[in-house]
Parts: C-alpha cells; structure tokens; sequence
C-alpha cells in the first residue's frame, strides 16, 4: 500500500502571510463639514463618517451592518447582491492555492508549492491556522520540507487540512506532471495562473491590514502578466499543446487497432471549448467596460457576477466531459488557442482591473498621490471594491481548475501512449543511427564545395525531414564527438524531445567554438535512385576558408534512433 507524504506548514507562501482581518476597521477618515443637513451627517447620505459610502460603522467597506464582510444586507454570507445564493460562500472553507496545477519534471526544474487558507462566509479569516500538507503517492516525489518535485511524469494529489473549533476541513487537488511531449509553456502559462491566484487571495486578506500587505500582493500580481509577456515564452508562438514526434501521433484507426475507442464526449469536446472561449470573452469584455478610476457601482457588481455565471457553467459542462484520446489529439490545435486567445486575455483583464482599481483607491500606498494624515497605516477598501475583488478572486480559481483539468486530462492520455509504445517518446536502448553510404556536396565525390547543393544517401534516416540532423565540422574534432554531444546534453537517458531541444539550444555553442555547421534535411526520398534513402540536405555550409582543401566531419543523427558514423570529406574553399 502507498503511503503518504505529510508535513506541517502554515502558509509556505510569504505572500500569504501575516493575514489581515477581514475588518478592514479604517474607511478613509475624512471628515465632512459641507453644511449640508436633512440626515443628521452633514452630506445627506446617512453615514455619520462622511466617506461617502452609506456606512455608517466608518469602516470603508460599505457594509452598514459593520460586520466587515462586505455585504450591505446584514445577512452574513458575504454577498452584496442580497439573494441568498451565498455567493461567495457561508461559512468556513478552506482553499487550497498552487503555485501551478501543471509542473515540469524534477529534471526540467519543475517544483510545487502550495499554501492553503482559511475563509469565513467568503473573505479571508483574521486568523489562520496550521495546515498539514500530504502528497499521494509518495514514490517519485523528492520532498524539500516546503516544496515537492517529481521525477516522472504523472498524476498526484495534494491535499492540505486543518481543525478549527474542532471542525475538521479540508482540500486537496490532483495536479498533472508533464511528460516531454507536451508542450512545457503550458507549465509557464499554470504558474501565472497560479500567481494570479494566490496574489487576489492575498489582496482580499490584506483588506485592513498593514498596507504593506496590499502593496506586497498588488505586486506580485502585477508579475503573473509580465510573464505571459514574455518574448521567451512566445505565447503567441503557442498553436498546439504538443511538440512533433518522430512519427506524428497515432491516427483513430490506430488507437481503434490499440482498444482505445472512441466515445460521446470525444464529439462533445469542441463544441465545450467553443462555449469556453465565448464565455472567456464575455468575462474580458466585462472588465473592458470598467473604469477602474471610478468607484464601483452596483450595477458593475451585478454585471460582473452575471458574466461569472456563465463562465461557471461553460467551464462546469467542459469538465463534465471524459474524452478519449481521440478528442484530445482532435482539439489538440484548439485548445492551444482557448488558452492563447481567450484564457489568457481574460486573466490579464481581470488582473489589470484589480492592480489599477486598488492602486486608484489606495493611491497615497503606491506613490500616485501624497499620503493622507487622516488615512491609517491599515488600509480598507469600500465595500463594491472588495465585493468586485472576491468575484475576480473566485473566477479566477475557477479558470485555474478548469485549466488544470484539461490539461491533466491531456497528460494522461499522452502516458497512455508512452506506455502502450503508440508514440516515438524514449531512444531504443541500442540505437542503430544513420548510416550515410554516399556524400554528394560537389561535382566531384570526395569533395564539398560551400553553396553546392548536397545530398546524402544511405540507410537508417528518418522519414520526417525535420528529424534528421547533420552536424559539419572540422577534422580537428575527430574523436570528441561524444563529448560535444554530451556537452549539448544529448544522452539516451533523455526523452526525444529532450534531445531535441539541447541540440537546438546547442547549435550556436557549436558554431562559435569551431568551423561548424549544423543543417536539417529539407527532403527523404523513399525509395532513393542511389541508396535506400536519398537525403536532400540544401546548399553546403561555409565552414571552409583559406585556399587548401580542409578534412570535414559530416555526423548524421535522426533524432529519434540517435547518431550514426561519422562521414569524411574535404571541404573545398
């Protein structure tokens, strides 16, 4: 029987802690001697604080029953609309935040971090507890005390649990660790998720504390986009969840062939992204129409819930779903653009108001206006603000599950494959590379000529142009070839993918160190005129110069078998 990790941690997460009250117990403080009368206040408005927000308690949360939550109908579920729905929640729970529901392997430095938080009708406590963290199952995890790493691809649950008043509570979450096939900026494009997340429940629990507190989470959330930005992630790059193979991806009538068949909700699937993406893009709209300059009114409130309303049953019907792995290589490009086009977008709209509408409120906090002496140092945000907040809070948690789902699903599917051999994925133990027969780079055999178009012929390549890889190099190099390989990270206990990129990510190291080249095939020709196969390589690189012949080094690797012997001409200049 597995047996489970387990460990005590209250709040791994700096960000996280120390937790404010969920009283924000400020407002603004100003006082109010315009002269006017009518209401006994002074501005006509019933509240004696002269805040503006009809709060008479003088917290700033525009909740006249002054029970901090918020909700202006005293009824105590936290929600301001006042219809009973308690949204966003009665009582006690507690969530569980990641720092991604998609982590990389322990060797693509992937690690998880988790924090979990207690909530009181809605808003963060005031006091947290200890949780206790356990990860199942335990093999193949590598446990740092505060993070876990994975040494393999797979499944595994988190959950995190606590006792208050002598009530036991609970969450727990499984999460996808991904295999090489897939593409890793779906780990990159989870961690922003992620920090979306915890730096809004950050924000909700900072409502009344140091303002330390709400700067530090405005901040970090401000990150979250700056990361989906980033040139080096190319999310706009992004058009399909997976990476090539050698081979492709088996089609339906081999995975038929292999007993997996297809189902109901493999046809389901695309008409579920559709209503995703257009529940997506009515959220991002939403948020478009906000000025967040300006207080929030009730009517933004209610838009904003009935935009979340639909996105809540779109993303629910989508995780309803149970599709083969015909329906996921079917919407593989399609998912790729929910989550470039519409996802995406959504977060940062949601992100962006919360940053500019907090830094808007609190602007003394965040240099946009001089500090105010009748401000405290506990900042309170007004009670519509902290309302919108919770609803950005709760959407995107939402979007995070979804997101996690889908691409869990997407993983184990992938595993599948791996495991049954219906995919190119690891190197064969003994590798039988390329073997070229035949060298033509010039009008002469024997000899290359820089910009002569050149064709190899032998045996062993593969039928995919893209996965034959020839490295040209000087003579000077004969016998360290295992050695440049190897300082490229290229080794058989890698995946194929994972030799991929080390080649690609080597090619310049490469090029800089010697006279070197290295070409990727354009054509196989299958049967060839001059040998079983006739690879067409394009012009021969310049990797010559001077006026005497120079000894070359061709090295032919079909990058899912490995490389093959290594072929001498001359270099002619």
């Amino acid at each position: 029987m597995l047996r489970s990790l387990r460990l005590c941690l209250a709040l791994p997460l700096s960000l996280l802690g120390p937790l404010a009250c969920a009283d924000d117990g400020g407002g603004d403080g100003a006082l109010d001697d315009a002269g006017e009368t009518g209401d006994g206040d002074g501005d006509g408005d019933g509240d004696p604080t002269g805040d503006g927000d009809g709060d008479p308690t003088g917290d700033g949360d525009g909740d006249p029953t002054g029970d901090g939550d918020g909700d202006p109908t005293g009824d105590g579920d936290g929600d301001p609309t006042g219809d009973g729905d308690g949204d966003p929640g009665v009582g006690m729970r507690v969530d569980l935040l990641l720092n991604s529901n998609v982590i990389r392997e322990a060797n693509n430095d992937g690690e998880l971090t988790a924090a979990c938080m207690l909530f009181e009708n809605g808003l963060p406590a005031a006091v947290q507890p200890a949780f206790e963290y356990t990860v199942s199952p335990v093999d193949g995890v590598v446990d740092s005390g505060n993070s876990w790493a994975f040494e393999s691809f797979g499944t595994w649950t988190i959950e995190c649990s606590t006792q208050v008043d002598s009530q036991e509570l609970s969450s727990e979450h499984e999460l996808a660790v991904l295999n090489d096939a897939i593409d890793s900026r779906l780990a990159d494009v989870g961690a922003a998720l992620g920090t979306s997340g915890s730096s809004l429940a950050a924000v909700l629990a900072a409502d009344g504390g140091d303002d330390q507190l709400l700067i530090d989470a405005i901040t970090t959330l401000a990150t979250a986009g700056a990361a989906l930005a980033d040139p080096n992630l190319d999310l706009a790059g992004l058009d399909d969840v997976l990476v090539p193979l050698p081979g492709g991806y088996p089609s339906d009538a081999a995975l038929d062939d292999a007993g997996i068949l297809a189902n109901a909700d493999d046809a389901a699937l695309t008409g579920a992204l559709a209503q995703v993406n257009a529940a997506l893009d009515e959220l991002t709209m939403t948020y478009a129409g906000f000025d967040p300059q300006v207080e929030p009114s009730e009517a933004d409130l209610a838009a904003l819930e009935a935009a979340g309303v639909t996105l809540d049953a779109a993303l629910t019907a989508a995780m309803a779903l149970e599709p083969t792995t015909h329906g996921l290589l079917a919407n593989r490009q399609t998912l790729a653009a929910s989550i470039r086009d519409h996802m995406s977008p959504a977060l940062l709209a949601i992100n962006e108001y919360v940053i500019a509408r907090a830094q808007a409120e609190a602007d003394g906090l965040f240099g946009i206006a001089p500090p105010d002496p009748f401000i405290t140092s506990r900042f309170g945000l007004i009670g519509l603000t902290l309302g919108m907040f919770n609803q950005s809070y709760i959407r995107v948690r939402l979007i995070n599950d979804w997101y996690g789902d889908a691409i869990k699903q997407l993983d184990k599917s992938i595993n599948n494959l791996i495991l049954s051999d219906l995919i190119d994925y690891l190197l064969p133990p003994n590798p039988n590379g390329p073997v070229i027969e035949l060298f033509s780079a010039s009008a002469s055999v024997g000899f290359a000529v820089p910009g002569y178009d050149t064709w190899a012929y032998g045996s062993n390549f593969n039928s995919d142009p893209a996965f034959n890889l020839f490295i040209i190099l000087g003579d000077q190099w004969q016998g360290v070839v295992d050695q440049i390989l190897g300082a490229c990270g290229v080794s058989e206990d890698n995946s194929i993918p994972e030799n991929i990129d080390a080649l690609n990510g080597c090619v310049d190291q490469i090029e800089m160190a010697v006279d070197s080249a290295i070409n990727y095939s354009i054509e196989v020709v299958e049967p060839g005129l001059l040998g079983d196969q006739d690879v067409h390589i394009g012009p021969f690189p310049a990797v010559c110069e001077g006026f005497l012949p120079v000894a070359t080094l061709v090295i032919p690797i079909n990058l899912a078998v490995g490389r093959g012997e290594t072929w001498q001409t001359n270099c002619l200049p």
